[in-house]
């Protein structure tokens, strides 16, 4: 694969890790090197482990196996396919598509994206009905800091 059909995972961390942002041609060419240089030297796994350990999941988490333990209360490793759809689902919108706040829209991007692996042949049709059956079963939020705080304070006053 050359520079120019580099796939979006590669974008994505190129993007994520060197935080290039102004719309120049300096830009497009350093990226166009910089596209080369990752392809020359990480596989496509390798790159999109990098990308999924750095990206932001939604409620302060980043990384796969941070949204792992948040949503679901489990490593990455132990995750079903529905709840890897899930964390898949998250990474075009994470909040507004968190099933935290909208289990409804967290449900239709999980489904959408187990019907893209059904039809790219990744996964069966009974593995994709299997899993769209799947309830999200989700942990609650952890309470933020300024709770706990009031929290323990108010406990303390008594």
């Amino acid at each position: 694969m050359c520079a120019r059909e580099a796939a979006p995972s590669h974008n994505n961390w190129r993007a994520t890790v060197f935080s290039l942002k102004e719309k120049t041609y300096r830009r497009k060419l350093l990226e166009i090197f910089l596209a080369t240089r990752i392809e020359d030297n990480f596989g496509k796994q390798k790159i999109l482990e990098l990308y999924l350990n750095r990206i932001y999941f939604g409620g302060g988490m980043y990384g796969a196996e941070a949204a792992a333990r948040g949503y679901f209360g489990k490593s990455a490793r132990d995750m079903t396919l529905a709840e890897c759809a899930t964390l898949a689902g998250l990474i075009k919108s994470p909040n507004r598509l968190s099933p935290w706040s909208d289990r409804t829209n967290s449900r239709e991007t999980r489904d959408f994206a187990l019907d893209r692996m059904r039809d790219n042949g990744f996964i069966t049709r009974e593995q994709c009905a299997a899993a769209r059956a799947e309830k999200i079963a989700n942990r609650e939020p952890a309470k933020t800091l300024k709770a706990r705080l009031t929290q323990s304070t108010t406990f303390a006053s008594k």
